[in-house]
């Protein structure tokens, strides 16, 4: 299916400075979310396919990813998304995914 894309905008010059004398120790390598996209899928499949496809890229590495996808309770008990009537519940789901271009000719272009 045919996506949606948003562009996300920048982090702020402010906001980027504060986060590495704070919480990296001036470190730039651990920024991350510098630039901001959002690509919305019709389906769990296309999402898949989407992250099966950035996994095995050679100009971007795969840093970090968080999922609202599935929620587990302290107890374990829940191990998969809301159903039914629950999930209109719970809001919009979303996989962040935090890459990282690697140094080469094609990803500086």
């Amino acid at each position: 299916s045919r996506g949606k894309f948003a562009f996300g905008g920048l982090k702020g010059i402010r906001s980027s400075v504060l986060k590495l004398d704070v919480a990296y120790k001036k470190d730039v390598s651990r920024l991350l979310d510098v630039v901001r996209e959002t690509i919305f899928f019709d389906n769990v499949g296309d999402l898949q396919r989407c992250l099966d496809i950035i996994s095995r890229s050679k100009i971007v590495e795969v840093v970090r990813v968080k999922s609202t996808m599935t929620e587990s309770a302290e107890d374990g008990s829940r191990d998969g998304p809301p159903s039914g009537e629950e999930w209109s519940k719970t809001g919009m789901r979303f996989v962040r995914v935090n890459v990282r271009f690697l140094r080469s000719n094609q990803a500086r272009t």
